[in-house]
């Protein structure tokens, strides 16, 4: 069996695995995020720009000063990249005679190791957003428990906790999610979004409406398990920095780079090489990345601690 990955088969394989990271993504596409082409290591500490809204004042108009002091800078918040997540698959000669050995094994191989990736990557995020902000501060409790009614609710909830629902994202686990569909008129704007992609922004007043593909659960200091059912994170909320892994032993690998843009800056590295000593090619992808619970304030949750 040939051992050899073409740059083609990667970059192929690299625009055939945007849904699958975008689907993933999309719980934290908005957050305050941080993305260059350039290599890091992890390890290293980049600056997160974050944009809060300032307060207004009246402009004096007998100086035409449009330059003054108090304009607002730019806040560059440090993030640690302190994680590295891979996720690979090798093909062996057996594996070859039930699969094409070429584009389609790549392709799906991508796919599963970027959606594995993207997944490592959200998940520890919110769970970070869960322990810094702690549980109890958001509530669908009461009244009509239609979806749309939960959801309205959940602004109430953002508003009292000040936070501008059109600056935030509501994260609903699957089976609300699905019920809002179910109740939303398939012609309303952004609904056949939200049924293809799992998201849908500047929908019934928050910035972003997504869905919580899969459970976020974290084990207290109780060792109880603790379950996210909902949380509404302001954009400024969480600072997120990704970077390209360097590559090691470039003479080896074949290397693509997948970018995301429709949910955030992310860009994931895909990686494959071959090995003549074992007969088998092997394919993967991987991501650096580092964040931050900048304002635990602005992130409400509502979860389930097991009895």
């Amino acid at each position: 069996m040939s051992t050899s990955i073409t740059s083609l088969t990667l970059d192929i394989a690299a625009e055939k695995s945007i849904r699958a990271a975008r689907a993933k993504l999309a719980p934290i596409g908005l957050f305050a995020a941080s993305f260059a082409a350039a290599t890091s290591e992890k390890g290293d500490t980049v600056k997160v720009p974050v944009f809060s809204r300032g307060v207004a004042a009246e402009f004096a108009s007998g100086s035409n000063d449009y330059t003054s002091a108090s304009s607002a800078g730019v806040a560059g918040v440090p993030i640690l990249l302190d994680h590295h997540p891979w996720q690979s698959r090798r093909l062996l000669p057996d594996d070859a005679m039930e699969t094409d050995a070429g584009r389609d094994w790549a392709e799906q191989t991508a796919v599963t190791s970027v959606e594995s990736v993207a997944a490592s990557l959200a998940y520890n995020v919110l769970v970070g957003a869960m322990k810094a902000a702690g549980v109890g501060a958001l509530t669908f409790a009461g009244g009509d428990n239609t979806a749309i009614k939960k959801v309205a609710r959940a602004r109430k909830a953002a508003l009292a906790a000040g936070i501008n629902p059109a600056n935030a994202t509501l994260l609903l686990p699957g089976d609300l999610y699905t019920d809002l569909l179910t109740e939303l008129p398939f012609n309303v704007q952004g609904a056949q979004t939200a049924l293809v992609d799992g998201y849908v922004d500047k929908f019934l007043g928050f910035g972003r409406v997504a869905e919580l593909q899969d459970p976020v659960v974290y084990k207290n200091d109780s060792n109880k398990d603790v379950t996210l059912d909902a949380m509404v994170v302001a954009n400024d909320a969480i600072g997120i920095a990704t970077r390209l892994p360097i590559i090691q032993n470039p003479e080896k690998y074949e290397v693509s780079t997948l970018s995301v843009p429709e949910v955030g800056p992310w860009s994931f590295q895909i990686r494959g090489c071959g090995s003549t000593s074992v007969d088998a090619k092997f394919l993967g992808a991987e991501l650096i990345y580092g964040f931050k619970v900048l304002q635990p304030s602005k992130v409400l949750v509502a979860s389930t601690t097991e009895a």
